[in-house]
């Protein structure tokens, strides 16, 4: 009888310790490596387990475990969370996940096993009970982030590589129900993208979120609802689904009727079901970058040749109606991509800022706080170099393919490179020539060969009339401005001198909009000044939609 009462102590002692599982392993810690290292475990079965004289740690070396405020008993379903000794005086990062209701416990060496959690390649860890029986081990994996942690699937199951999983929280779930172990209900939020690759202010867009079925029982409906969080949480849409999702399903569901004010900004995505059992899942953030429709944002000057010790610089203008953050914006050429810092601030419409990568310029120039200096500004070349503008969605903005040649006459270096009106087309050197500023440029200012392109009240327009091609800086060159019948079409215009002869040709079944304009600096074809005198300007159209042509003439003055 001794005997056998003697046996049935070690079956029920064994069957006992056999209740407590591992239950999830934070390896790899995102900080304070040294401290924040921890092992779980859980009591799955239906009496107390005192963990006095218990060990844990891995093939090289194991430590007792001990308790951190006088308790060692586990309680059935209870979670235990072992801590590294040096968390409680250097870490306390999870202080705010651990749940009341966890057993804290620690060890009495100063790290797991003998060097701490190795996080590659993986170790083993080993749990033993106060007479030195294996309880459970588990091998964890070795491709989990910062941060995250190896969870058990279903803690009463096997410690096969399929029941355990990458946990789904950053920090885990130390001392409470793993995030990849399912509930009844749980909906989750895996991804969200907008539909569109560019969104444009006050326009409706549309995203695509990812929802996974979490939980062990179908879903037949859930709501989506979108925030904006700027100075608060606004509400911008809700909507209802009806959709059945299975246990483990994912779906694609389309959030739709979205619109945003222009700039970066940024949502919240939010599904909520009825009996939810974990919502912490159930949030996305996102940053969306939208592009203003009433934003002209124009490569204005260029100085790509300076005078020895002084710098390179492209100035732009903001020819649109709303102020404009160029945060993140980008500027590149043939060889480099450089962002707009954050400290950029607001470019207001009419408003000029020169892009540099040397501060020295802002002693130079009339207005020093609009100069923005860019580390690793490229190099420009001088023979050809192609200048671009693009929004930190990749849309072009503008775009200067410029030679050496477009000076129109030789000029010394510090000379910059000024467009004739920043509304004119950036792709062609009719429309760029040298500044005529005494000091060889104008950066944050009104470029020095400015003409100005009156709204087009008629079909042909030509101003200024005369105009004296000199390079005094004084209406060296004429703007002709043409408006057509149609919304597209080709244009030809020609300068014929008062004998009928062809001095200029401008454009040559060239594409236009409604609307265009060009620009003649007083040379003929051949590159020599036309003589003083009177000269025809006949433009020739045809409408790409009624296939309609038209002719048009006018009267231009050269003088001197």
């Amino acid at each position: 009888m001794r005997f056998e009462g003697i046996a049935f102590i070690l079956v029920l002692v064994g069957s006992i310790t056999a209740q407590v599982r591992l239950s999830e392993i934070m390896f790899r810690p995102d900080t304070l490596s040294n401290y924040t290292e921890f092992v779980e475990i859980v009591n799955v079965g239906s009496t107390p387990v005192e963990l006095t004289g218990w060990k844990i740690g891995d093939s090289l070396d194991v430590d007792a475990i001990l308790p951190h405020n006088g308790n060692a008993v586990l309680l059935p379903g209870q979670y235990g969370i072992i801590l590294d000794p040096g968390y409680f005086d250097h870490a306390l990062i999870y202080d705010e996940l651990i749940p009341d209701t966890a057993l804290i416990l620690t060890i009495e060496d100063a790290s797991f096993g003998r060097y701490g959690l190795r996080n590659a390649p993986p170790l083993t860890v080993y749990l033993y009970n106060a007479g030195g029986e294996l309880v459970d081990s588990y091998r964890y994996s070795s491709d989990n982030p910062p941060g995250y942690s190896d969870e058990k699937i279903d803690v009463n199951g096997p410690n096969s590589p399929q029941n355990w999983a990458n946990s789904r929280r950053f920090r885990g779930t130390p001392g409470s129900v793993n995030s990849v172990t399912p509930q009844p209900v749980d909906l989750a939020i895996t991804a969200v993208e907008p539909v569109d690759s560019l969104l444009w202010d006050n326009q409706p867009f549309s995203l695509r979120v990812g929802i996974a079925n979490h939980g062990t029982t179908p879903v037949e409906a859930f709501s989506l609802t979108a925030y904006l969080l700027q100075s608060g949480r606004e509400l911008i849409t809700e909507k209802r689904l009806n959709q059945f999702l299975l246990p483990a399903e994912d779906q694609v569901v389309i959030l739709d009727g979205l619109m945003l004010p222009a700039g970066f900004q940024r949502l919240q995505i939010v599904v909520r079901v009825e009996g939810d059992a974990d919502t912490t899942n159930n949030m996305r953030e996102t940053v969306l970058f939208v592009e203003s429709s009433r934003a002209a944002i124009i490569i204005n000057e260029i100085l790509f040749e300076p005078r020895p010790g002084e710098s390179e610089w492209v100035e732009i203008f903001n020819g649109g109606e709303v102020a404009l953050n160029l945060t993140h914006y980008l500027l590149t050429d043939f060889k480099d991509t450089l962002q707009i810092p954050d400290q950029a601030g607001n470019l207001l419409p009419g408003e000029y800022w020169v892009l540099t990568g040397d501060s020295a310029l802002m002693e130079l120039v009339k207005h020093p706080d609009q100069v923005i200096v860019l580390s690793r500004f490229p190099t420009l070349n001088n023979d050809v170099d192609e200048l671009s503008l693009l929004s930190p969605a990749g849309r072009l903005l503008d775009r200067v393919r410029y030679t050496d040649d477009w000076y129109g006459h030789s000029v010394p270096k510090g000379t910059s490179l000024e467009k004739i009106n920043p509304w004119l087309a950036s792709q062609n050197s009719e429309n760029w020539t040298a500044s005529v500023a005494v000091q060889g440029s104008t950066p944050t200012e009104v470029n020095s060969v400015f003409v100005e392109t009156p709204p087009v009240k008629t079909t042909l327009q030509i101003q200024p009339n005369p105009f004296s091609p000199d390079n005094d800086g004084q209406d060296d060159f004429t703007v002709i401005s043409v408006q057509l019948p149609s919304a597209t079409g080709y244009i030809t215009c020609r300068i014929f001198d008062t004998r009928g002869r062809l001095v200029r040709t401008l454009a040559m079944n060239q594409p236009v909009g409604n609307t265009t304009h060009m620009v003649w600096n007083g040379l003929k074809d051949n590159g020599t000044p036309a003589r003083l005198g009177m000269y025809v300007v006949l433009v020739e159209l045809y409408s790409t939609r009624t296939t309609d042509r038209y002719s048009l003439k006018g009267v231009v003055v050269l003088v001197r």
